[in-house]
């Protein structure tokens, strides 16, 4: 064995070189893990971007202005159920790419209706709903929320609470369109909502405000109603 002194020496030694080894591979890690989120961050918003101007530029370039006088009128009348004056509404599309009703547009936002539908008050209803949207600056939020939920892709519960702002979006405008109104106007949304559901087919996630999205969020917004 080696003399008590030499020895402390040489453990001395052996832990000052080894020591700058360990922080080296620390480091090595947190780097590492660094890299990958900002890689996956990175994707994600890619993919995202991408995909919602590849949809707006779709549904945009096969819309046109509604050629019917009793379609505009209809939707004055759904604003002025609101309070909101007709000169600044969101401009009216109709278009052949969407499924459902839907504000569409962050900084030009605009107000897209599939072809074909009966101008009846279930319209009325659908776009009182999208200019609650609008009113309320949803696309905002919903684009807030998402990016919240991208900067944390690695966290499950990150995209639940998407799913859940979402939907407590979607109650907010049924409340704020059914508000005041009697039951027998409540039984009649209610009713203009199911049967929004066999159009329902845009993406899930995109940060746009639709009339109804899927039947799980459609039966919770039926039971608040």
């Amino acid at each position: 064995p080696l003399p008590a002194p030499v020895a402390q020496a040489a453990e001395a030694y052996r832990a000052a070189v080894e020591a700058p080894q360990a922080a080296q591979t620390a480091f090595s890690w947190q780097k590492l893990a660094v890299l990958l989120w900002l890689a996956g961050t990175a994707v994600l918003l890619l993919l995202f971007l991408t995909d919602y101007l590849a949809f707006a530029r779709a549904v945009l370039r096969q819309s046109a202005p509604p050629e019917s006088a009793a379609l505009e009128r209809l939707y004055r009348r759904a604003a002025a159920d609101l309070g909101l004056r007709g000169d600044t509404l969101p401009q009216l599309r109709v278009s052949p790419a969407v499924g459902g009703p839907m504000l569409l547009g962050l900084l030009h936002p605009v107000i897209l209706l599939p072809e074909g539908l009966p101008q009846d008050d279930a319209l009325r209803y659908a776009l009182a709903h999208e200019l609650c949207h609008w009113r309320a600056g949803d696309v905002a939020y919903k684009w807030t929320a998402l990016l919240v939920a991208v900067l944390q892709w690695y966290n499950p519960a990150a995209w639940l609470l998407l799913r859940r702002a979402q939907r407590d979006i979607e109650l907010a405008c049924d409340e704020a369109v059914t508000a005041g109104r009697g039951a027998d106007y409540r039984d009649r949304y209610c009713g203009a909502l199911l049967n929004s559901l066999a159009g329902a087919r845009e993406r899930a996630l995109l940060p746009g405000a639709r009339f109804a999205r899927g039947k799980k969020e459609v039966r919770a917004r039926l039971a608040h109603l």
